[in-house]
């Protein structure tokens, strides 16, 4: 018969064409993975490990590829004693001519993992964002009520009511009658 130490855990799924498939040794409890999305070779999903709370992970596929990108709040909340957790959502592929960037929404900003690094907060968005959306290789959003762009740099995330746009050359005529 088998023993505690012979228990595995097997998860398998199809994503976008690829499967991945991660077996566990030991007792093993879901993590409970979400808001999956693939960038470039990456799976890229929010997961609690009882350890982090819910926060970023990515995945080649393999156990070793396996990993949380970034414990953005760690510790205890003083009062629950709960780990605090992120919950990051909304992730967004961008790919550009010069990188490929994940955007997600977590502890009420907005964050980038440029080129498979550690996640930053764009602080030039101040209000919490939502509605995500990848074209052209920028990303557009919404925050406080104005609609956003952003390259994935502070310089380069603006609201669209503080873009300038270029002269555009006036001339102004007086018809007499």
């Amino acid at each position: 018969p088998a023993g505690k130490n012979d228990l595995k855990a097997k998860i398998e799924f199809d994503f976008f064409g690829q499967h991945f498939s991660f077996t566990f040794p030991g007792l093993t409890q879901s993590s409970s993975p979400q808001n999956l999305v693939v960038a470039g070779n990456t799976v890229y999903f929010s997961a609690d490990d009882a350890s982090s709370g819910r926060e970023l992970w990515s995945t080649d596929g393999t156990q070793v590829g396996t990993q949380l990108n970034a414990d953005l709040t760690p510790g205890f909340d003083p009062i629950t004693g709960l780990t605090l957790s992120t919950n990051p959502g909304e992730l967004t592929f961008v790919r550009s001519a010069d990188a490929e960037q994940l955007f997600f929404v977590a502890s009420g900003g907005l964050w980038v993992v440029e080129d498979g690094g550690t996640a930053r907060r764009i602080s030039a968005v101040n209000a919490a964002p939502d509605q995500l959306e990848a074209v052209g290789g920028r990303l557009f959003f919404r925050a406080g009520g104005k609609l956003w762009v952003s390259d994935g740099s502070e310089s380069g995330t603006m609201r669209f009511d503080t873009i300038i746009p270029p002269n555009v050359p006036l001339k102004v005529s007086v018809l007499a009658g």
